[in-house]
């Protein structure tokens, strides 16, 4: 096994200013306010470039009409859309990148700007949605902006801001793992949201039952044999008192305790022990009050399901409370009653009562006639411990997917900035200055790659490359050859198709060949033309030629003493080439018959086996192995011993850089 933290460890990453490597364009042009009331033409409002790190789909579009559509400027795959102006300078020029092919042309509002790669910088899209929103880069975003009641972006300063860009590899790693996190978000907030609703619809179902009148009679009868369920009314057992006089605008930060009705629905759970809302004692003097165990109903909302939501107070003190509500009173167990309010029962007595369209609202005299199942005190005080686990449990549920949300988001961004921030060696050695762009090149550091290991192993992502065994049946087609005869001259004199021989190995790398067939040979023989940039291997010959291979780079035909193996796009043929080569010694040993006599079949390289790592890692063993090419053929001339000993070298490390040491 290899890892890729060792084949990186000396990579260069360059720092390039924006506008060096890529251009601004405008957004929509010449389009007015009732444009976008009509008109089908796709754009990409400012509010999705705000919200998103990466546009990718229908959703986050609008519409709009657009009249001189010609002299727009429609979005590209790898777009990074900037908003040109914010409220606040720290929200100003926030990203969005468009990662995906849109369905069709798509524009961009006029409140935001397009930068464009040039088509030669390799920035990936997916790496870029996350290094435009980084700490870093977004407080140098920032900075250019100026204004007092609104920050404008500068583009001039823009284009002068310097990002950090890796190689593909690096940041196709990078961007596996800060998806992740981004994802777990995704997902987590979907499972919470997922774990939630089945808590809540077991919460309902159990309390429905719990509550309804053939399991209250039935436990009743089971527990108390004296008593019987009763169906009441609200009015028979309790009393209901109308709020008066509250307004926000009389709410203090101290004095007297209130509930106004408002804050029912968005403020209070299910009971109450402490306010939000104090009043003065000459406002709280004139209030309804509630006691404790009163239930506070609001009675006015914009929607059904809200009306007649309640809260049970449970503080010490008493409490004043709002118009558009009523307190109601019991001897009975107060929260059992609260708990009858959720029902789907209740829920239905409700809706036939509740008037109003824009506001609804339900009268106290109409609640006073709902009906509820009334067990024993006994057993609503049994109800209603059961109840309140199953509210405990919906809380912490409610409660978890806003924090854990929280906390993931933070961890995104704690290693998003470990990953793209590029800890480097700098050196008079590494660092170098690149002539057109001037950008700054620096040695990753080691540290940067703990790192990455380090986030690596915290979302799953396994950075480490695997080298795996293949058969070359498997990883290339592999072609034999044949030979015209050799007494027809039709089939050579004036051939122009190439004809290698196995002895032709020796060119190494062939470029031309000694014979030519003509077309007529070519058809009436086994020869077969393959593709250039294949390898072939001898499978027999005179003395040493048997295993010996070349590349092929130019399109021929081969004898049938020879092996074209032709790459499929997992390998790399000067890697295959580099390979076979080192198993010189093993090709000749597995030969059929014995060792210096026998020959290589299709049978046996089809199933000889190959180490065969990611196309990045066999790269990066062609670069070093050719070096080592160069050097032996440029000392060739002259220098016997030293080309023995650069061979010898070249070989070593051949054999260093082949062996994976796979355990």
């Amino acid at each position: 096994m290899t890892n890729i933290l060792e084949l990186l460890k000396n990579e260069k990453v360059e720092w390039k200013k924006l506008g060096e490597i890529g251009d601004i364009f405008s957004g929509l042009k010449g389009v007015t306010a009732e444009d976008f009331k009509t008109g089908t033409t796709k754009y990409i409002p400012y509010i999705s470039v705000f919200n998103n790190y990466e546009i990718t789909n229908d959703s986050m579009l609008a519409t709009v009409r657009i009249n001189n559509i010609d002299k727009q400027n429609p979005v590209q795959v790898g777009d990074v859309l900037f908003t040109s102006s914010s409220e606040n300078k720290e929200d100003a020029g926030m990203t969005a990148v468009v990662t995906d092919n849109l369905k069709e042309n798509t524009y961009l509002n006029s409140f935001c700007f397009i930068y464009r790669f040039s088509k030669d910088i390799e920035v990936l899209p997916s790496f870029s949605k996350h290094i435009f929103r980084s700490i870093e880069l977004r407080k140098k975003i920032s900075n250019t902006a100026q204004g007092v009641t609104r920050f404008n972006i500068s583009k001039e300063r823009i284009l002068s801001i310097e990002i950090p860009i890796p190689s593909q590899e690096t940041q196709e790693k990078i961007v596996e793992i800060l998806d992740k996190f981004t994802n777990y978000v995704t997902e987590l907030q979907s499972e919470l949201q997922s774990e939630l609703q089945s808590r809540t619809n077991q919460y309902t179902y159990y309390r429905d039952k719990l509550l309804s009148e053939e399991y209250l009679n039935k436990i009743t009868k089971e527990m108390e044999e004296d008593r019987k369920l009763e169906i009441v009314t609200l009015g028979e057992i309790g009393e209901f008192t109308r709020g008066n006089g509250l307004q926000k605008k009389d709410f203090k930060d101290k004095g007297n305790p209130v509930i106004h009705y408002g804050q029912i629905y968005t403020k209070y759970g299910f009971t109450a022990e402490k306010v939000l809302s104090y009043v003065s004692d000459e406002i709280f003097s004139k209030l309804r009050k509630a006691q404790k165990n009163d239930i506070l109903i609001a009675t006015t909302s914009e929607n059904i399901e809200d009306v007649g939501k309640s809260v049970v107070w449970l503080g010490d003190e008493e409490v004043g409370f709002s118009g558009d509500m009523y307190s109601y009173s019991t001897q009975q167990n107060s929260k059992y009653i609260a708990y009858c309010f959720q029902t789907n029962n209740f829920q239905r007595q409700k809706e036939k009562k509740a008037t109003g369209t824009k506001m609804i609202r339900i009268h106290a005299n109409d609640m006073e006639r709902f009906e509820i199942p009334l067990p024993p005190l006994s057993l609503q005080n049994k109800i209603v411990k059961i109840l309140d686990k199953f509210q405990i449990l919906l809380a912490d549920t409610k409660g978890l997917l806003p924090e854990e949300i929280e906390k993931r988001q933070k961890q995104y961004e704690y290693y998003r900035e470990k990953l793209l921030t590029f800890d480097i060696e700098c050196s008079s050695t590494h660092a170098r200055t690149h002539a057109r762009t001037h950008a700054r090149t620096h040695i990753i550091s080691n540290t940067y790659y703990e790192s990455l290991q380090e986030v690596a192993r915290v979302v799953d992502v396994d950075i480490e490359d695997k080298v795996e065994e293949q058969v070359l049946g498997e990883i290339g087609t592999i072609i034999l050859g044949g030979t015209p005869k050799k007494t027809m001259r039709e089939y050579w004199e004036n051939g122009s198709i190439p004809w290698m021989s196995s002895g032709e190995v020796n060119k190494i790398n062939v470029y031309f060949t000694d014979n030519y067939i003509t077309e007529e040979g070519y058809r009436n023989s086994s020869a077969t033309l393959v593709p250039k940039n294949s390898t072939v291997v001898a499978l027999a010959g005179q003395g040493k030629t048997r295993g010996r291979v070349a590349r092929i780079k130019i399109k021929l035909s081969t004898n049938q003493s020879l092996a074209t193996i032709v790459p499929k796009e997992i390998i790399i043929n000067d890697y295959l080439f580099y390979y076979l080569g080192s198993q010189y010694e093993k090709l000749r040993s597995v030969s059929s018959g014995d060792g210096s006599r026998g020959g290589l079949n299709k049978v046996i390289l089809s199933k000889y086996e190959i180490l065969l790592p990611p196309l990045h890692v066999q790269q990066h063993v062609v670069n070093v192995l050719d070096k080592f090419d160069t050097l032996v053929k440029d000392i060739k001339e002259g220098l016997p011993k030293e080309i023995e000993y650069r061979q010898k070298q070249y070989e070593y490390w051949r054999e260093q850089l082949l062996n994976f040491n796979l355990e």
